[in-house]
């Protein structure tokens, strides 16, 4: 039975309506990163867009379903030991500007509160983050394939398949340095015979986030680099923490006490980060394993549901009531045995 068929019966039998239930004093945080009308080379990677027809039907479908809080809300209802019934949690992660063009006007008129946490050496230099450049540079050349030499090995990419050689390169590219990226880059321009796009990125003003701040929008720091917090020594990973709050702090007049780990992977995550971060006053940090939350859960790891473009209703459903994140652990588990 494809898998598609599978959802769509679960769907039918209304087993996101029992999980629902079954899951009432659990909270949901969704994971966005990106809402657009149309794509060109983020075609390449449509796990992290959502189109903005979509956007709406999801936010109406919460609103409707679940009470709706903002992250600061589920902190402080942590520290009562007890959630709301069916909460939900809206946050996105990197600081698109399409997140004030698309989602925000939507947000604004259902009156819902969201956290965007943003890498602000991105937003004050004027930088892209490197999976953007390389879809670009993917979508844009002529060739059928290249060669990398990673660390200690060669790898061929097939540009026949041009979304999955994007993903396989950037998924090896996450655990470098910035250096080591934008050699990466550098060589990945010339065999493609594609200049590079430093400002391929499009993102967030400070002046827009001022404006969202007035409407329930709140800001957390996503590091200054967007580095793996797993990628350099514990003093490096906390001093690119501390300067994106540092940053945050000054430019939106704001005590910024929630985090996001960058890629948000259990290998992307040091315990000592995840440890250290309450010593610095943070309250929360949130990471993009799959699942929900329960009160009992460290709020220094705490679980989201990520939503992309392959999220139609159905898969929407299913996942903010909890089915398809224990779905996923169930298939993992037994690929592992």
């Amino acid at each position: 039975m494809k898998a598609k068929t599978f959802l769509n019966i679960l769907y039918g039998l209304k087993v996101h309506v029992l999980a629902r239930r079954i899951n009432f004093r659990n909270a949901v945080i969704l994971s966005y990163h990106r809402v657009a009308s149309s794509n060109t080379f983020e075609e390449l990677y449509p796990g992290m867009i959502v189109t903005a027809d979509n956007f709406k039907l999801q936010m109406d479908f919460l609103k409707k379903n679940y009470q709706i809080i903002s992250l600061e809300e589920l902190i402080s209802a942590k520290d009562k030991a007890s959630f709301p019934h069916n909460t939900a949690v809206i946050t996105f992660d990197d600081g698109y500007y399409d997140n004030y063009e698309f989602a925000y006007p939507v947000l604004n008129e259902l009156n819902l509160p969201a956290t965007i946490f943003i890498s602000t050496d991105f937003i004050e230099k004027g930088r892209s983050f490197f999976w953007d450049e390389v879809a670009y540079m993917v979508f844009n050349t002529k060739r059928s394939n290249f060669q990398l030499q990673l660390g200690n090995e060669r790898v061929s990419f097939n540009l026949e398949l041009k979304s999955q050689a994007v993903t396989q390169l950037c998924l090896r590219m996450k655990q470098l340095s910035q250096m080591e990226q934008e050699i990466i880059l550098d060589t990945l321009s010339a065999f493609l015979a594609v200049p590079r796009n430093r400002a391929v990125s499009n993102f967030l003003t400070w002046s827009v986030m001022k404006e969202m701040q007035q409407h329930k929008i709140s800001f957390g720091a996503h590091t200054h680099s967007h580095g793996a917090s797993s990628v350099g020594g514990f003093n490096e990973i906390m001093s690119d923490i501390l300067k994106s709050k540092e940053v945050l702090d000054n430019k939106l007049s704001q005590n910024t006490k929630i985090f996001a780990y960058p890629f948000g992977d259990k290998t992307d995550i040091a315990l000592d980060v995840s440890q250290g971060l309450a010593k610095y006053g943070f309250k929360c940090a949130v990471t993009l394993e799959a699942g929900l939350v329960k009160i009992q859960d460290d709020p220094f790891l705490w679980k989201r549901v990520g939503i992309g473009g392959h999220d139609d209703r159905v898969r929407f459903a299913l996942k903010t009531s909890g089915v398809l994140p224990l779905l996923s652990k169930f298939k993992a588990k037994m690929q592992g045995c």
